[in-house]
């Protein structure tokens, strides 16, 4: 299959939503796992500064979300068993974008 096939596959609303499951906390940025676990979500600080996480794209880049950043959008993490982030994460870059919801847990890609 090629990549664009499999970014439609994971995306469809027939394929099960990918989660992210775990939510690991750590006091400092230099204290986050390389590689970073595939379905959970880093915590830097205490309270939490940053949210770190593999993009659930699959296709091996990190999103960095600043939870402290005055400018918008202003992220919010809320986790009890599963982490809820809002608002949206929209990450683009030259060769892809990849806009979705973190709801309990569960992925919600965005239509294009």
């Amino acid at each position: 299959m090629t990549p664009d096939l499999i970014d439609l596959w994971r995306r469809s609303p027939l394929s099960r939503k990918p989660r992210l499951g775990r939510v690991l906390s750590v006091a400092d940025r230099s204290e986050v796992p390389d590689p970073l676990p595939r379905h959970a979500i880093v915590l830097s600080g205490s309270p939490p500064k940053w949210a770190i996480l593999a993009c659930p794209c699959g296709h091996g880049h990190t999103i960095e979300l600043n939870l402290t950043n005055p400018r918008r959008p202003t992220w919010t993490v809320a986790h009890n068993g599963a982490a809820t982030i809002h608002p949206s994460i929209d990450i683009q870059d030259p060769t892809r974008r990849c806009h979705f919801w973190l709801r309990q847990g569960r992925v919600h890609w965005t239509h294009r």
